[in-house]
């Protein structure tokens, strides 16, 4: 057998697989990329909203809290690990408050709390869909 020629042949076609890996259409860099949408409430029996965002490849969170009574809204940026850790902060009237949760690889849902002191806590729940 020619040895020679099969490598020649082998070559070009494992540097060709080589290069498919990863970064195509529908592949996910980070397990939790996509659009969610849920609703949030502040545990002292104060204000209660819709929440709506997105997790990008890279994993970065830009949600949109959008409360109920007067429509509105604060921003909530961060971002997510892959085992499902998120920290981020609440952008709200000029002040930022930290976040932190948990996104469910499971049901594709965040779960999420903040507290400031003299205001409660908190809980944001939003699902993939």
């Amino acid at each position: 057998m020619d040895f020679t020629r099969l490598r020649k042949a082998i070559l070009p076609a494992a540097i060709l697989l080589a290069g498919c890996g990863g970064g195509g259409v529908g592949s996910r860099n980070n397990l939790y990329e996509g659009t969610f949408a849920g609703t949030y409430s502040l545990n002292d029996g104060g204000n209660t909203g819709t929440v709506a965002g997105t997790v990008d490849t890279a994993g970065n969170v830009n949600f949109t809290l959008t409360q109920t009574s007067d429509g509105q809204t604060e921003t909530v940026t961060g971002t997510v690990k892959n085992n499902g850790d998120f920290k981020g902060q609440v952008l709200s009237g000029g002040s930022t408050i930290g976040i932190a949760g948990n996104f469910d690889l499971i049901t594709r849902t965040l779960t999420a709390t903040l507290s400031e002191n003299g205001v409660g806590t908190v809980q944001i729940t939003a699902t993939e869909g």
